[in-house]
């Protein structure tokens, strides 16, 4: 999927692992300038961009970010169960 405007990537912790209710997230930018966000799924041998499948997870997953002043970065994770390890 991508959107029009430009977001930023961020990550949210907070303070207490179990969040309290109400507890705000500590916000960390960690890029900025992001005009496009995608995921692709390997299985099978195939490349897809949806994993519907709850009963088991995608060999591999793409994450791709376009970035301004950058260009297009994808980096592709390999997905193992502790029995592949």
């Amino acid at each position: 999927r991508r959107y029009p405007t430009r977001c930023s990537s961020e990550r949210l912790s907070y303070v207490h692992t179990d969040p309290q209710a109400g507890e705000e997230p500590i916000v960390k930018v960690l890029l900025k300038d992001v005009s496009a966000f995608r995921l692709r799924f390997f299985a099978n041998g195939m490349w897809r961009d949806s994993w519907n499948d709850t009963t088991r997870l995608p060999e591999g997953i793409e994450v791709s970010l376009v970035v301004a002043d950058v260009g297009e970065v994808s980096r592709l994770f390999f997905v193992t169960t502790g029995e592949q390890a």
